[in-house]
């Protein structure tokens, strides 16, 4: 016989936009003209979806502590249309070297900027020589080239723009969700995780230690991922007591900001309700 049980189903929603379109194009596509209340529950951005979305035009001063702004419009995008946000976005502490190597071509980049703009102040001619050295460097730059902390990495040469997470506090609660967790997603590389059972148990160890409120928690770690610990401390010359050890900073901001490679960010509204579509 058919059953008169009531069943809860979820519901996906897929949407094809073009790649330079604007949150607000993109916010309009998905409403349909269907006014400007909150349309679904959560709102998922997966493995460093967030983090590969680039500024494709300089911005000057467009908001205080907003160093990335496009990805902050569709972090705003996503707080009208939902109640909750999980966001895994891509940190400071990933791919370091190609973070080193852009840093160093846009400081350039605004070096010879303004060096051409001193030229033009002086009235010397030597704008061509200056443009060309712009033109290379934004050509080596990319996506990177307007794009605060933006970078390529691996042989496919994917984009990326890495944060920290006083950043990603601060965006996410000024996108508008109020209620904002971070946590470690991954210390270790995925490769290692999946490969190694005990890098995997030291990745575990790590996060649980780096995670628990206060440093006092740390006592309370078993016996065995202790161990775990101090060997792999040891191997990377790290002191097991020290201060400056990342693991034993005294606050968990700082822990997490230190050994993290991504973040898991949860963020809700205050408003929220069971009545999104």
């Amino acid at each position: 016989s058919a059953s008169t049980e009531e069943r809860e189903f979820l519901r996906f929603r897929f949407l094809v936009t073009g790649a330079s379109d604007s949150a607000h194009e993109v916010e309009n596509q998905i409403r349909k003209g269907r006014g400007t209340e909150k349309l679904f529950h959560l709102s998922v951005c997966g493995w460093g979806t967030m983090s590969c979305i680039p500024d494709l035009v300089e911005h000057d001063g467009y908001k205080t502590g907003i160093k990335k702004p496009r990805q902050f419009s569709f972090l705003q995008m996503l707080s009208n249309l939902s109640y909750s946000l999980l966001n895994i976005t891509s940190t400071k502490n990933n791919f370091m070297r190609e973070q080193r190597r852009f840093n160093a071509m846009r400081q350039a980049r605004r070096e010879i900027q303004e060096m051409k703009n001193a030229a033009f102040t002086d009235h010397v001619d030597g704008s061509s020589h200056y443009d060309r050295i712009l033109k290379y460097l934004e050509t080596k730059l990319g996506l990177g080239t307007h794009t605060e902390d933006g970078f390529y990495y691996g042989k496919h040469q994917m984009f990326f723009a890495a944060v920290d997470f006083e950043e990603e506090m601060e965006r996410t609660k000024e996108a508008g969700f109020d209620n904002v967790d971070i946590r470690i997603c991954n210390v270790m590389n995925f490769y290692d995780i999946l490969s190694h059972s005990r890098k995997r148990k030291l990745n575990n160890c790590l996060i649980r230690l780096c995670e628990m409120q206060d440093i006092e928690g740390k006592k309370t770690v078993d016996k065995k991922c202790k161990s775990f610990l101090r060997d792999g401390f040891r191997k990377a010359q790290l002191d097991v007591g020290s201060d400056t050890n990342p693991v034993f900073m005294t606050s968990r901001e700082k822990r997490i900001n230190q050994v993290a490679r991504y973040f898991i960010v949860y963020g809700t509204s205050y408003d929220r309700c069971d009545h999104a579509m």
